[in-house]
């Protein structure tokens, strides 16, 4: 074969073929694989997206992580730092550039930390420390509770805010502990045993277990398997409230439990006495609103039957009659609503005792006590005004009666057909007449008439 000939029959690649066929070379062999290495010339576009290079002693290759992806990471990484690194080897066409596309960041160390936290769970759930049979019921209506938690972080702060503005009578007990480090393992564990110890004096609802979020080097006492063991050791009800609602650790597991933040804890913790505490300031407004309207209702029909009194004194003892019927009603009303509104004072008391929210019971029977009050005093005052006015339409009634008249000396006389003598007209010589005064009464004949 000569020179020719072969030339004829080679096949000659395009640079996109063979950038096209290398990438799918890379891409099939080296696909999901887990690549180790220190960072350098760390870039974040404002796309989102990260170039940097992973390197070692020997040699380095350049990544890329899209935004997608390093958005789900809760940190940035730093030049110089150690990672261990998930992904696909890849090629960018356009240059025929070979390069790592980056899935998952973690740093060195990370997926050690993870494998054990893996192995430890798994054993502590063969052992059935996670079985919900294990679990003790959370208390609707804890009054005294155990804080494990620092002295010094948000936490404690953000858990006694709402516990204050939900349910102020829960009383919390703090057992500063540390929450991170080398120490704070056995700081953890000296608390557990006080607790266990005090808890027949005590006698504590609920147990609190509280940090706020980190990584997981700093959640990592929490997977503590002598702290899961001391737990699970503990006859009282346990609430884990570690890190953020994405943050796992065995104590979660462990205890009967968890909560998504700390602020989410003391949430659970007053959600049935906070849901109490509103339907009973919601019924006092109520019973408010009734009895103010009853109240109305009442002057109002006083003033109605106030305003209906006429002056014939064949009417006043008529309404004499009507007052009395409307204010023993007014009154019998009154103590109905009375007695209605203790009774409803009772039961409610009956009901906040068992809750022993003693504070809230102690202003709504202050706030009625002082309603009652006031009721009284104007009921008594409106019921005085009302008599003092019908005793003196009585006095004027009494003044225009014409028999009073008559006593000073004064007579009606009356012609032959009855009528009220006012004038000449009235009369005739030799009519008769009737004479009516305080004390008799006679007839008369007229002899002489007078036109003076």
């Amino acid at each position: 074969m000569n020179w020719n000939d072969q030339k004829d029959n080679r096949y000659i690649f395009t640079v996109s073929e063979l950038n096209n066929s290398a990438k799918k070379t890379l891409e099939n062999s080296f696909s999901d694989i887990w690549i180790k290495g220190e960072i350098s010339n760390f870039k974040s576009y404002p796309s989102g997206h990260w170039y940097f290079t992973l390197k070692d002693e020997e040699s380095q290759i350049q990544c890329v992580m899209f935004k997608f992806k390093n958005s789900l990471l809760n940190f940035i990484p730093k030049e110089g730092d150690e990672f261990i690194a998930l992904g696909s080897a890849s090629m960018y066409l356009a240059r025929g550039n070979y390069q790592f596309q980056v899935e998952s960041l973690e740093k060195d160390g990370i997926g050690r930390l993870y494998e054990e936290y893996e192995k430890l769970k798994t054993r502590l759930s063969n052992q059935g420390l996670f079985d919900e049979s294990n679990k003790l019921e959370i208390p609707s209506y804890p009054q005294k509770i155990a804080l494990i938690t620092s002295e010094k972080g948000a936490v404690l702060q953000d858990i006694k805010n709402v516990l204050n503005r939900r349910a102020p009578s829960i009383e919390v007990n703090l057992f500063s502990s540390l929450v991170q480090g080398e120490e704070a393992e056995q700081s953890i564990l000296n608390n557990l045993n006080l607790i266990r110890e005090i808890q027949p004096q005590y006698k504590y609802d609920l147990l609190v277990f509280a940090r706020g979020g980190g990584s997981i080097e700093d959640l990592w006492v929490f997977n503590s398997e002598e702290i899961a063991l001391a737990i699970s050791k503990l006859n009282i009800p346990t609430i884990s409230a570690i890190g953020h609602e994405t943050d796992f650790t065995i104590c979660d597991f462990v205890c009967d439990l968890r909560a998504p933040t700390p602020s989410g804890a003391a949430e659970i913790i007053s959600s049935e006495i906070f849901q109490i505490s509103n339907s009973l300031e919601n019924y006092e407004k109520f019973l408010n609103k009734v009895f103010f309207n009853n109240l109305n209702f009442l002057n109002q029909e006083v003033k109605n039957l106030s305003q209906r009194i006429i002056n014939p004194l064949n009417k006043i003892n008529e309404n004499f009659l009507k007052l009395d019927e409307s204010t023993l009603r007014l009154h019998n009303s009154f103590l109905n609503g009375f007695n209605k509104m203790r009774e409803v004072i009772n039961f409610s008391k009956r009901s906040i005792d068992l809750l022993n929210p003693n504070s809230k019971l102690a202003r709504f029977k202050e706030n009625i006590d002082d309603n009652l009050s006031k009721i009284q005093t104007l009921y008594s005052k409106h019921l005085s005004e009302k008599k003092n006015l019908i005793t003196s339409y009585s006095s004027q009634i009494e003044q225009l009666n014409p028999f009073n008249v008559l006593e000073r000396g004064y007579s009606i006389v009356r012609n032959k057909k009855r009528v009220v003598v006012k004038s000449i007209d009235d009369i005739s010589l030799e009519d008769k007449i009737s004479v009516t005064s305080a004390k008799i009464s006679y007839e008369a004949d007229i002899t002489n008439i007078n036109n003076d």
